[in-house]
Protein backbone atom coordinates (compact mmCIF):
# COMPACT_ATOMS: atom_id res chain seq x y z
CA UNK A 1 0.00 0.00 0.00
CA UNK A 2 1.42 3.38 -0.97
CA UNK A 3 1.26 6.06 1.73
CA UNK A 4 1.38 9.48 0.15
CA UNK A 5 4.76 8.85 -1.45
CA UNK A 6 6.40 7.65 1.78
CA UNK A 7 8.59 4.56 1.55
CA UNK A 8 7.70 1.91 4.13
CA UNK A 9 9.89 -0.46 6.09
CA UNK A 10 8.05 -3.18 8.01
CA UNK A 11 8.82 -3.08 11.73
CA UNK A 12 6.89 -5.48 13.91
CA UNK A 13 3.22 -5.55 13.05
CA UNK A 14 2.86 -2.18 11.37
CA UNK A 15 4.94 -0.18 8.94
CA UNK A 16 7.15 2.70 10.05
CA UNK A 17 7.72 5.48 7.49
CA UNK A 18 11.16 6.38 6.24
CA UNK A 19 10.81 9.96 4.98
CA UNK A 20 13.06 11.16 2.18
CA UNK A 21 15.28 14.17 2.75
CA UNK A 22 14.07 17.36 1.07
CA UNK A 23 16.43 19.99 -0.30
CA UNK A 24 16.20 23.73 -0.62
CA UNK A 25 18.26 26.31 -2.46
CA UNK A 26 19.39 29.11 -0.14
CA UNK A 27 21.95 30.66 -2.49
CA UNK A 28 19.56 33.27 -3.88
CA UNK A 29 17.73 34.07 -0.64
CA UNK A 30 18.33 37.39 1.09
CA UNK A 31 19.77 37.37 4.58
CA UNK A 32 17.31 37.83 7.44
CA UNK A 33 17.99 40.16 10.32
CA UNK A 34 17.62 38.91 13.87
CA UNK A 35 14.53 41.11 14.30
CA UNK A 36 12.64 39.31 11.52
CA UNK A 37 14.15 35.84 11.71
CA UNK A 38 11.61 34.73 14.33
CA UNK A 39 8.73 37.10 13.54
CA UNK A 40 5.24 35.73 12.80
CA UNK A 41 3.23 38.04 10.52
CA UNK A 42 -0.33 36.64 10.20
CA UNK A 43 -1.42 36.14 6.61
CA UNK A 44 2.10 36.90 5.34
CA UNK A 45 5.15 35.14 6.76
CA UNK A 46 6.85 33.22 9.53
CA UNK A 47 10.52 34.10 9.79
CA UNK A 48 12.03 33.86 6.29
CA UNK A 49 9.12 31.92 4.76
CA UNK A 50 6.45 33.96 2.95
CA UNK A 51 3.07 32.86 1.62
CA UNK A 52 2.61 32.92 -2.15
CA UNK A 53 6.31 32.67 -2.98
CA UNK A 54 8.43 29.87 -4.36
CA UNK A 55 9.78 27.56 -1.69
CA UNK A 56 13.33 27.44 -3.05
CA UNK A 57 14.07 31.10 -2.47
CA UNK A 58 12.56 31.35 0.98
CA UNK A 59 14.36 28.85 3.17
CA UNK A 60 16.88 31.23 4.71
CA UNK A 61 19.00 29.51 7.40
CA UNK A 62 16.73 26.48 7.59
CA UNK A 63 18.86 24.13 5.52
CA UNK A 64 17.58 20.84 4.03
CA UNK A 65 14.10 19.71 5.02
CA UNK A 66 14.08 16.82 7.47
CA UNK A 67 11.07 15.23 5.81
CA UNK A 68 8.70 15.61 2.89
CA UNK A 69 5.36 14.07 2.03
CA UNK A 70 3.36 14.32 -1.20
CA UNK A 71 -0.35 14.47 -0.42
CA UNK A 72 -3.17 13.02 -2.51
CA UNK A 73 -4.33 16.48 -3.62
CA UNK A 74 -0.96 17.20 -5.26
CA UNK A 75 0.33 19.50 -2.51
CA UNK A 76 3.56 18.78 -0.64
CA UNK A 77 4.41 19.13 3.06
CA UNK A 78 7.99 19.94 4.10
CA UNK A 79 9.02 19.46 7.72
CA UNK A 80 11.97 20.92 9.57
CA UNK A 81 11.15 18.93 12.71
CA UNK A 82 11.46 15.28 13.71
CA UNK A 83 10.38 13.15 16.68
CA UNK A 84 10.81 13.00 19.56
CA UNK A 85 11.19 16.77 20.04
CA UNK A 86 9.14 17.89 16.97
CA UNK A 87 10.56 21.42 17.17
CA UNK A 88 10.69 23.53 14.02
CA UNK A 89 8.84 24.87 10.98
CA UNK A 90 6.46 23.18 8.55
CA UNK A 91 5.53 24.38 5.06
CA UNK A 92 2.86 23.27 2.61
CA UNK A 93 3.19 24.09 -1.08
CA UNK A 94 0.87 23.75 -4.07
CA UNK A 95 1.59 21.72 -7.19
CA UNK A 96 3.81 24.53 -8.53
CA UNK A 97 5.96 24.80 -5.42
CA UNK A 98 4.36 28.01 -4.13
CA UNK A 99 3.95 28.34 -0.35
CA UNK A 100 0.33 27.87 0.78
CA UNK A 101 0.70 27.62 4.56
CA UNK A 102 3.42 27.88 7.16
CA UNK A 103 3.44 26.88 10.82
CA UNK A 104 5.86 26.73 13.73
CA UNK A 105 5.73 23.82 16.16
CA UNK A 106 6.99 23.64 19.76
CA UNK A 107 9.43 26.54 19.22
CA UNK A 108 8.88 29.51 21.55
CA UNK A 109 11.45 31.71 19.77
CA UNK A 110 8.90 32.69 17.11
CA UNK A 111 6.32 35.31 18.08
CA UNK A 112 3.85 37.82 16.69
CA UNK A 113 4.27 41.57 17.16
CA UNK A 114 1.83 41.23 20.09
CA UNK A 115 4.23 38.79 21.75
CA UNK A 116 2.13 35.66 21.18
CA UNK A 117 4.26 32.52 20.95
CA UNK A 118 4.36 28.82 21.74
CA UNK A 119 3.49 28.68 25.44
CA UNK A 120 0.97 31.56 25.35
CA UNK A 121 -2.39 31.00 27.02
CA UNK A 122 -5.84 31.38 25.51
CA UNK A 123 -6.47 34.36 27.79
CA UNK A 124 -3.35 36.09 26.44
CA UNK A 125 -4.44 35.40 22.86
CA UNK A 126 -7.92 36.83 23.37
CA UNK A 127 -6.54 39.86 25.20
CA UNK A 128 -4.20 40.60 22.29
CA UNK A 129 -6.39 39.69 19.30
CA UNK A 130 -9.97 39.67 20.58
CA UNK A 131 -12.49 36.91 19.91
CA UNK A 132 -11.51 34.41 17.19
CA UNK A 133 -13.62 33.82 14.10
CA UNK A 134 -14.33 30.38 15.44
CA UNK A 135 -13.01 27.81 17.92
CA UNK A 136 -12.72 24.10 17.17
CA UNK A 137 -12.21 21.52 19.91
CA UNK A 138 -11.30 17.97 18.86
CA UNK A 139 -11.36 15.21 21.44
CA UNK A 140 -9.68 12.84 18.99
CA UNK A 141 -6.76 15.12 18.20
CA UNK A 142 -6.85 16.52 21.78
CA UNK A 143 -6.48 20.08 20.58
CA UNK A 144 -8.37 23.37 20.65
CA UNK A 145 -7.85 25.61 17.63
CA UNK A 146 -8.44 29.37 17.71
CA UNK A 147 -8.94 30.55 14.13
CA UNK A 148 -8.64 34.19 13.06
CA UNK A 149 -9.69 34.05 9.41
CA UNK A 150 -9.47 37.78 8.68
CA UNK A 151 -5.91 37.84 10.03
CA UNK A 152 -4.81 34.61 8.35
CA UNK A 153 -3.79 33.03 11.64
CA UNK A 154 -4.53 29.95 13.70
CA UNK A 155 -3.21 28.86 17.11
CA UNK A 156 -3.42 25.29 18.40
CA UNK A 157 -3.75 24.72 22.15
CA UNK A 158 -2.67 21.40 23.66
CA UNK A 159 -5.38 19.53 25.61
CA UNK A 160 -3.36 16.37 26.29
CA UNK A 161 -2.14 16.47 29.89
CA UNK A 162 0.62 13.96 29.08
CA UNK A 163 2.39 16.38 26.72
CA UNK A 164 4.33 19.61 27.08
CA UNK A 165 2.59 22.97 26.70
CA UNK A 166 -0.60 21.52 28.19
CA UNK A 167 -3.39 24.10 28.07
CA UNK A 168 -1.16 26.53 26.15
CA UNK A 169 -0.25 27.08 22.49
CA UNK A 170 2.07 24.51 20.90
CA UNK A 171 1.48 25.31 17.22
CA UNK A 172 1.02 28.64 15.39
CA UNK A 173 0.28 28.84 11.68
CA UNK A 174 -0.52 31.33 8.96
CA UNK A 175 -2.70 31.15 5.85
CA UNK A 176 -4.02 33.53 3.23
CA UNK A 177 -6.88 35.75 4.33
CA UNK A 178 -9.12 35.45 1.27
CA UNK A 179 -11.36 32.62 2.37
CA UNK A 180 -8.75 29.89 2.18
CA UNK A 181 -9.59 26.69 4.04
CA UNK A 182 -7.83 25.69 7.22
CA UNK A 183 -4.37 24.21 6.75
CA UNK A 184 -3.57 20.56 6.89
CA UNK A 185 -2.33 20.07 10.44
CA UNK A 186 1.32 20.73 10.95
CA UNK A 187 2.10 17.87 13.27
CA UNK A 188 1.19 16.77 16.74
CA UNK A 189 3.21 17.45 19.78
CA UNK A 190 5.42 14.49 20.37
CA UNK A 191 4.04 11.28 21.83
CA UNK A 192 6.00 8.84 23.99
CA UNK A 193 8.25 6.44 22.10
CA UNK A 194 7.12 2.83 21.51
CA UNK A 195 7.83 0.27 24.20
CA UNK A 196 11.46 -0.67 24.41
CA UNK A 197 12.91 2.70 23.46
CA UNK A 198 13.75 5.70 25.56
CA UNK A 199 10.86 8.08 26.06
CA UNK A 200 11.46 11.72 25.27
CA UNK A 201 9.10 14.60 24.78
CA UNK A 202 9.34 18.01 23.21
CA UNK A 203 11.07 20.23 25.78
CA UNK A 204 9.14 23.17 27.18
CA UNK A 205 10.68 26.60 26.67
CA UNK A 206 12.55 26.56 30.00
CA UNK A 207 13.23 22.91 30.58
CA UNK A 208 15.17 20.18 28.84
CA UNK A 209 14.18 17.17 30.93
CA UNK A 210 12.59 14.33 28.90
CA UNK A 211 8.85 13.88 28.97
CA UNK A 212 7.59 11.10 31.20
CA UNK A 213 5.83 8.27 29.36
CA UNK A 214 2.09 8.10 30.12
CA UNK A 215 0.49 5.12 31.85
CA UNK A 216 -0.66 2.42 29.41
CA UNK A 217 -4.37 3.04 29.85
CA UNK A 218 -4.86 6.75 30.39
CA UNK A 219 -8.51 7.82 30.66
CA UNK A 220 -10.02 9.89 27.90
CA UNK A 221 -9.63 13.62 28.58
CA UNK A 222 -12.64 15.75 29.35
CA UNK A 223 -13.65 18.23 26.71
CA UNK A 224 -12.55 21.79 27.50
CA UNK A 225 -15.14 23.82 25.61
CA UNK A 226 -14.73 27.32 24.26
CA UNK A 227 -15.74 30.03 26.73
CA UNK A 228 -19.20 30.77 25.34
CA UNK A 229 -22.67 29.27 25.67
CA UNK A 230 -24.54 27.38 24.24
CA UNK A 231 -22.69 24.80 22.12
CA UNK A 232 -23.08 22.51 19.16
CA UNK A 233 -21.58 19.02 19.40
CA UNK A 234 -20.66 17.01 16.31
CA UNK A 235 -19.77 13.32 16.47
CA UNK A 236 -18.36 11.97 13.20
CA UNK A 237 -18.16 8.26 12.33
CA UNK A 238 -17.49 6.31 9.13
CA UNK A 239 -20.56 4.04 9.14
CA UNK A 240 -24.22 4.94 8.58
CA UNK A 241 -25.52 2.22 10.92
CA UNK A 242 -23.27 3.36 13.77
CA UNK A 243 -24.40 6.95 13.26
CA UNK A 244 -28.05 5.86 13.43
CA UNK A 245 -27.41 3.76 16.56
CA UNK A 246 -25.57 6.65 18.21
CA UNK A 247 -28.41 9.04 17.41
CA UNK A 248 -30.90 6.58 18.93
CA UNK A 249 -28.84 6.30 22.13
CA UNK A 250 -28.57 10.07 22.50
CA UNK A 251 -32.31 10.55 22.01
CA UNK A 252 -33.00 7.82 24.60
CA UNK A 253 -30.81 9.73 27.08
CA UNK A 254 -32.81 12.92 26.57
CA UNK A 255 -30.77 14.64 23.85
CA UNK A 256 -33.44 14.88 21.19
CA UNK A 257 -32.00 17.84 19.28
CA UNK A 258 -30.03 15.61 16.92
CA UNK A 259 -29.71 15.00 13.21
CA UNK A 260 -27.45 12.87 11.02
CA UNK A 261 -25.76 14.42 8.01
CA UNK A 262 -23.71 12.78 5.25
CA UNK A 263 -20.77 14.54 3.64
CA UNK A 264 -17.38 13.96 2.03
CA UNK A 265 -14.70 13.65 4.68
CA UNK A 266 -11.45 12.04 5.71
CA UNK A 267 -10.71 8.80 7.55
CA UNK A 268 -7.56 7.78 9.39
CA UNK A 269 -6.87 4.08 8.75
CA UNK A 270 -4.12 1.49 9.02
CA UNK A 271 -2.70 -0.51 6.13
CA UNK A 272 -4.54 -3.76 5.26
CA UNK A 273 -3.73 -6.33 7.95
CA UNK A 274 -4.50 -9.98 8.68
CA UNK A 275 -7.44 -10.12 11.07
CA UNK A 276 -5.41 -11.91 13.77
CA UNK A 277 -2.71 -9.21 13.67
CA UNK A 278 -5.22 -6.37 13.77
CA UNK A 279 -7.13 -7.88 16.69
CA UNK A 280 -3.90 -8.07 18.68
CA UNK A 281 -3.06 -4.45 17.92
CA UNK A 282 -6.36 -2.94 19.03
CA UNK A 283 -5.61 -3.22 22.75
CA UNK A 284 -2.00 -2.07 22.31
CA UNK A 285 -2.98 1.01 20.36
CA UNK A 286 -5.88 1.80 22.69
CA UNK A 287 -3.43 1.73 25.59
CA UNK A 288 -1.38 4.36 23.81
CA UNK A 289 -4.43 6.56 23.40
CA UNK A 290 -5.56 5.48 19.92
CA UNK A 291 -8.91 3.65 20.03
CA UNK A 292 -9.90 2.01 16.76
CA UNK A 293 -12.49 -0.19 15.08
CA UNK A 294 -11.99 -3.19 12.80
CA UNK A 295 -13.29 -2.74 9.26
CA UNK A 296 -13.38 -5.85 7.02
CA UNK A 297 -11.69 -5.56 3.62
CA UNK A 298 -11.87 -9.22 2.62
CA UNK A 299 -12.36 -12.64 4.11
CA UNK A 300 -9.29 -12.48 6.38
CA UNK A 301 -8.07 -8.96 5.71
CA UNK A 302 -9.12 -5.91 7.73
CA UNK A 303 -8.00 -2.39 8.47
CA UNK A 304 -8.16 -0.36 11.66
CA UNK A 305 -10.21 2.84 11.53
CA UNK A 306 -8.81 5.36 14.02
CA UNK A 307 -11.21 8.21 13.30
CA UNK A 308 -13.40 10.00 10.78
CA UNK A 309 -13.27 13.74 10.21
CA UNK A 310 -15.06 16.37 8.19
CA UNK A 311 -11.84 18.46 8.13
CA UNK A 312 -8.62 17.19 6.55
CA UNK A 313 -6.55 19.17 9.05
CA UNK A 314 -7.87 17.15 11.98
CA UNK A 315 -7.42 13.83 10.16
CA UNK A 316 -3.79 14.62 9.43
CA UNK A 317 -3.20 15.69 13.04
CA UNK A 318 -4.32 12.27 14.28
CA UNK A 319 -2.36 10.46 11.56
CA UNK A 320 0.82 12.27 12.56
CA UNK A 321 0.23 11.60 16.27
CA UNK A 322 0.03 7.89 15.50
CA UNK A 323 3.20 8.10 13.39
CA UNK A 324 5.01 9.91 16.22
CA UNK A 325 4.14 6.96 18.49
CA UNK A 326 5.90 4.56 16.09
CA UNK A 327 2.97 3.23 14.08
CA UNK A 328 1.63 4.05 10.65
CA UNK A 329 -1.72 5.50 9.63
CA UNK A 330 -3.04 7.01 6.42
CA UNK A 331 -5.57 9.70 5.63
CA UNK A 332 -8.13 8.56 3.05
CA UNK A 333 -11.00 10.50 1.54
CA UNK A 334 -14.47 9.00 1.89
CA UNK A 335 -18.02 9.53 3.05
CA UNK A 336 -18.47 10.30 6.74
CA UNK A 337 -21.59 10.56 8.90
CA UNK A 338 -21.97 13.28 11.50
CA UNK A 339 -24.44 13.23 14.36
CA UNK A 340 -25.05 16.89 15.15
CA UNK A 341 -26.48 17.87 18.55
CA UNK A 342 -27.56 21.14 19.97
CA UNK A 343 -27.61 23.74 20.97
CA UNK A 344 -26.94 22.50 24.52
CA UNK A 345 -25.46 24.22 27.60
CA UNK A 346 -21.93 23.65 28.80
CA UNK A 347 -23.17 21.47 31.65
CA UNK A 348 -24.33 18.84 29.12
CA UNK A 349 -21.09 18.51 27.17
CA UNK A 350 -19.30 15.89 29.27
CA UNK A 351 -22.45 13.74 29.42
CA UNK A 352 -22.86 13.89 25.65
CA UNK A 353 -19.19 13.15 25.09
CA UNK A 354 -19.36 10.17 27.46
CA UNK A 355 -22.31 8.67 25.59
CA UNK A 356 -20.57 9.12 22.24
CA UNK A 357 -17.25 7.64 23.33
CA UNK A 358 -18.85 4.62 25.03
CA UNK A 359 -20.89 3.84 21.93
CA UNK A 360 -18.28 4.73 19.28
CA UNK A 361 -14.74 4.92 20.76
CA UNK A 362 -13.21 6.09 17.48
CA UNK A 363 -15.79 8.83 16.88
CA UNK A 364 -14.44 12.34 16.41
CA UNK A 365 -16.16 14.76 18.80
CA UNK A 366 -16.00 18.47 17.99
CA UNK A 367 -17.45 21.20 20.20
CA UNK A 368 -18.10 24.67 18.77
CA UNK A 369 -20.11 27.66 19.97
CA UNK A 370 -23.66 27.66 18.67
CA UNK A 371 -24.24 30.20 15.90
Amino acid sequence: MKALGITLLLVGSLATPVIAQGTVDVSTAPSASSSTLFLIVPGQSIGPVRLGTALRGEMVRLGPAKGTAKLDDGTTVYRWFVPPSNIGIGVRTNQNGMVLRVWVLNDARYSTKEGLHVGSTEAEIRAALGAPTRVEVSSQAKTKTLIYEARGLWLNIQLDQQLNFYNTVFDIGIMTTQGSPLPAASAPQTLPSPAGSASQGSPPPQASAPQKAPPPAAPAPQITPPPSDPYMVRATVSDRDRAAALEKQLVARGFSQTKVTTQPGFRVVSEPLPRSVAEGLIATLAGRGFPSQLEPLGRETVQLVFGSFSAQREAETLSQRIAAAGYDAWVREGVVYTVQLGPYPQSSLNTITGIVKSSAPDATVTVVPAP
